[in-house]
């Protein structure tokens, strides 16, 4: 027998008797067979105190609030799909957590890296400004330079 559903089973019939009241040694199984046997009836009950599902006075078990949550809730078949979904919804939230802070990174390396051709190309575009600036100055004024280096050297 699935533990689960033995648990299910069981959060139910304390939930469900009067007062949220329930003699310990009356746990059952799902088909309604008692567990007879009262040390095994003692270590399930132990069980669901571990679970914080019931506390025991005596005899009897009584549920607690997240037990009474639990059943109301669908049950603890149901509670343990949902906190498995939990699971599940927190893992890939990490991971994607994870490939977010990856993918930042890789935007800050290719940032920089684009800022340094961008700085590049602006130290072209100003060199190449300036050479044809200069090389219009001559090519505007080439008759005149000519004429200034022929009288320079004739004069040597």
């Amino acid at each position: 027998m699935d533990i689960d559903k033995l648990i299910d089973y069981n959060l139910s019939l304390v939930y469900k008797a009067e007062g949220h009241k329930f003699q310990t040694n009356y746990f059952e199984n799902p088909i309604g067979k008692k567990i007879t046997h009262i040390v095994r009836a003692n270590e399930f009950a132990k069980y669901l105190i571990n679970e914080d599902l019931i506390t025991v006075d005596g005899s009897f078990s009584y549920i607690t609030r997240k037990g009474k949550t639990i059943s109301e809730n669908g049950g603890w078949l149901k509670y343990l799909e949902v906190e498995n979904g939990k699971e599940k919804h927190e893992i890939n939230k990490s991971s994607i957590e994870y490939e977010n802070l990856n993918l930042q990174k890789e935007i800050s390396i290719l940032t920089i890296e684009n800022l340094k051709l961008q700085n590049t190309q602006l130290r072209r575009y100003i060199i190449y400004s300036v050479s044809g600036f200069v090389m219009g100055i001559v090519a505007g004024n080439i008759k005149e330079i000519v004429k200034f280096i022929a009288t320079y050297f004739a004069h040597k």
